[in-house]
């Protein structure tokens, strides 16, 4: 990955990086955790791609005289709209191709400052990206459906790969930090009487007490990566417990979950439209209600009464790969910067 300007290939094309670029992870923490997965951006380094800091206006500017010194096709990225990168859009919209990556709840829904500043940055983007169908069908409506792409999600396929097997226990699985409603977590284990084990690297103080009181939860927090895997595995289900009616939540843990080729539990908003096969063929249960701990427990039900062996070609992990692979994505990287640099 190239951290300055100076360091582009000229064999490359050039994707400037409006935030920061996460570092490798310490060594210590690849002793405490194990070895990490790749992130969201190294799909485009798989695609063939120079990564430059453009996170402060002097490096925006070093790498865009760079790229031009050298004759090289450059776009700007903006991986998650800030301030900064509304800046970034006004003084350069108009010479260099720049695609925002939106990742936030409706303009609609913002704050009115918030909301004019990002309807200006949206307006001026050569393109705008977005997580899920849903939002495409709003966003195609809003900026124009020839401004508007679905871009999956992507989560590391070399990582996140089910091991031959492992055979399945009853327990459930809940994992992820952001957005769970822990509440209803633990409403369905009392209803249903499963055992739910349940990870995160956060738990407000109200949720925290409430689990330890519940003894069908196994609470577990920071586990190592390779504990994590084996949980989407070994468990009956993945339950992606989160309400995702404004915005896409829980999206992490559902690809990693359809990757492991587990049984997944979703709700049926931005988390998974759009991730199904182009028949509508979705190898997964969504949740209409994700709020209803009814609605959870008849689906956990009528996963235990689901077959565990999917048709060739349409497992989780087969749908998982045609759409968020990292092979999907390096190719979704190569025609998105032809079109943009066209």
């Amino acid at each position: 990955m190239s951290a300055h300007a100076e360091s582009i290939s000229e064999s490359r094309g050039v994707i400037i990086w409006t935030s920061l670029l996460p570092d490798p992870p310490e060594p210590d923490l690849v002793e405490r955790f194990g070895v990490f997965p790749l992130e969201f951006h190294h799909s485009a380094l798989h695609a063939g791609f120079d990564l430059v800091r453009g996170d402060t206006l002097p490096l925006l500017r070093a790498a865009l005289r760079a790229a031009r010194a050298q004759g090289r096709k450059v776009m700007i990225f903006v991986y998650s709209l800030r301030p900064y990168d509304v800046l970034a859009l006004a003084l350069y919209a108009h010479t260099v191709p720049i695609v925002i990556y939106y990742q936030n709840i409706a303009p609609a829904l913002l704050p009115w400052r918030k909301r004019l500043f990002v309807t200006y940055a949206l307006r001026r983007a050569r393109l705008v990206l977005v997580q899920d169908t849903r939002r495409l069908a709003s966003f195609s409506r809003e900026q124009g459906a020839h401004r508007t792409r679905f871009f999956p999600w992507i989560v590391d396929d070399v990582f996140f790969k089910p091991v031959p097997g492992i055979k399945h226990t009853k327990t459930l699985f809940v994992p992820g930090d952001r957005g769970r409603l822990d509440d209803l977590v633990i409403e369905i284990a009392r209803r249903t009487g499963r055992h739910i084990v349940r990870v995160s690297r956060y738990y407000p103080p109200r949720e925290l007490a409430a689990y330890q009181a519940c003894e069908l939860i196994d609470l577990r927090y920071y586990v190592r990566w390779e504990t994590l895997l084996h949980l989407y595995q070994e468990t009956a289900m993945v339950l992606n417990v989160t309400d995702d009616a404004e915005t896409s939540a829980g999206m992490t843990s559902f690809l990693e979950g359809l990757a492991m080729n587990a049984l997944v539990l979703t709700p049926a908003g931005h988390s998974s439209a759009g991730y199904e096969f182009a028949d509508g063929f979705k190898p997964y249960i969504t949740i209409a209600q994700p709020r209803s701990v009814d609605a959870w427990v008849e689906a956990i039900e009528a996963a235990d009464r689901h077959p565990r062996d999917w048709p060739a070609g349409r497992t989780p992990r087969d749908l998982f790969l045609q759409l968020s692979g990292m092979a999907a994505s390096s190719q979704r990287w190569r025609e998105l910067f032809a079109e943009v640099t066209a």
